[in-house]
């Protein structure tokens, strides 16, 4: 099922560009339940949404319905702890000794030597609590305490000393959650409230571990890992606190997004704080990260944001500053689907054709500008031709044409096990598969130049098999 909000009068995205973006969101969606997803700049909006919010009653996912956003609240969190700066409340540099208790401290490795920002940018070297969490086969039904959270890491050796390295730990953001409330005096939810959502009327929003909003989506995650989808949604969200308890929805997101990239939240040298960014990182997600903010380098730019995953629920939230473009997209299942590369590429590459096949083998030849091109049931053989096109390919066995000189074309749904490539006139050794991000980039060895990349396909998937020169 799809879904799509129509756009103002005033918006120049054409309804090309809108039909190609739904129809990518479509076919991306795979094996998950349910996405939103929106693509926000100066120039125009597009808000779209594919799939069901329930499997149980059918109900289709609607552009504005509400999601867990996972780790999208750390942002959220790093903005309370910088305006906090900001009114000289706190010290990024402060020890957490100045706020915290030392039942709290003392079992943290390290504990006396970790500063607030080191919390921020991830450099504490504090175990994360949420694979020990997991791992346990603890109740997640009931009402976690953050303090309780903190203790499953106790006895963890510290992955390093403060502030010589970088990983990635939630235990991270619940304790600048109770620092937050040590400060303030006010729970966590009331100053995300009264600093961000109220301000910005993002009434969409709100933090489910101690508020009570709008019933989300439900969440799906293949639990004993059999293969089958369990509905995970009366799941507390206590267990993910300042971490990640946040609910909202992908119109919220955008304002929330360009207010604090637009300096509506904090001031520009703070702003520049936040946007100073540890790098290089070991990490599968990120390039680098700052404040609370993480950094996406991707062959379409440099990007500013975070991305979400809860039990049932990912999420993703991405600015572009040289072009003020804002994308971001909420799924409604726990498994991994890269919705971010195909709708980019999509509204980077606006189509000048769409071409879809027939329930038979067809042959599919582009236009020679920026084509989307679709087969159907059949074994299809599809060609982009000059330009920047998308492919899909759907059923069947089908071969895509990658030619050099011809332009960068995504296949979007790529099956290893069926489907080939076509590379007239050169041999597998002639190419280098790159993944990045979940995906694969084919280039010529000997120059550089890109041919093409295959959307949620990981390079360790595919073999020489998988590519051929000549049609047999």
């Amino acid at each position: 099922m799809t879904t799509q909000l129509s756009l103002a009068s005033t918006d120049s995205v054409t309804v090309a560009r809108r039909r190609a973006l739904q129809t990518g969101l479509d076919h991306a969606l795979g094996s998950t339940v349910g996405a939103t997803a929106a693509i926000s700049t100066p120039a125009g909006n597009w808000l779209g949404a594919s799939g069901v919010a329930s499997r149980r009653t059918g109900l289709a996912v609607q552009p504005d319905d509400l999601f867990q956003i996972g780790s999208i609240t750390k942002p959220f969190v790093s903005t309370v702890v910088l305006q906090l700066f900001e009114s000289g409340q706190l010290s990024l540099d402060d020890p957490l000794t100045r706020w915290l208790s030392p039942d709290l401290v003392q079992p943290l490795p390290n504990g006396n030597q970790i500063t607030i920002r080191q919390l921020l940018n991830h450099t504490s070297g504090i175990p994360d609590y949420v694979p020990i969490l997991l791992a346990a086969g603890v109740n997640l039904f009931r009402d976690w305490q953050p303090q309780e959270l903190t203790q499953l890491i106790g006895g963890q050796a510290a992955a390093f000393t403060p502030g010589t390295g970088w990983s990635y730990s939630n235990t991270n953001y619940i304790l600048l959650g109770l620092i937050i409330q040590q400060v303030t005096g006010n729970p966590i939810a009331s100053e995300i409230r009264s600093r961000i959502l109220d301000p910005l009327g993002l009434k969409q929003t709100y933090f489910a571990a101690a508020e009570v909003g709008p019933n989300p989506v439900s969440g799906y995650w293949d639990v004993n890992n059999d293969g089958r989808l369990d509905d995970v949604s009366s799941l507390s969200l206590s267990w993910a606190w300042s971490a990640g308890a946040l609910i909202s929805n992908t119109k919220d997101l955008l304002r929330f997004s360009r207010a604090l990239f637009g300096g509506e939240l904090l001031q520009p040298d703070t702003l520049k704080q936040m946007l100073t960014f540890v790098e290089p990182i070991r990490s599968n997600a990120f390039s680098g990260y700052g404040l609370g903010i993480a950094r996406l380098k991707t062959s379409e730019g440099t990007f500013y944001g975070h991305t979400g995953l809860t039990l049932g629920f990912r999420s993703s939230l991405w600015y572009e500053p040289e072009t003020q473009l804002i994308y971001t997209d909420l799924q409604n299942t726990r498994r991994f689907n890269n919705l971010f590369s195909p709708l980019l590429a999509t509204w980077e590459g606006e189509p000048e054709r769409s071409l879809v096949g027939t329930a038979s083998n067809d042959f599919l030849l582009g236009s020679g500008k920026h084509d989307t091109i679709q087969g159907r049931a059949g074994d299809d053989l599809l060609s982009g031709g000059k330009g920047n096109d998308f492919l899909w390919g759907n059923a069947g066995r089908d071969r895509f044409y990658l030619v050099p000189g011809e332009g960068i074309d995504a296949i979007v749904d790529f099956v290893a096990t069926e489907d080939r490539i076509l590379l007239p006139n050169l041999d597998f050794d002639q190419i280098t598969l790159t993944e990045r991000y979940g995906n694969t980039l084919i280039s010529l060895t000997a120059t550089g130049e890109r041919l093409g990349g295959l959307i949620n396909v990981a390079a360790s998937d595919l073999t020489a098999a998988n590519f051929v020169s000549t049609l047999t």
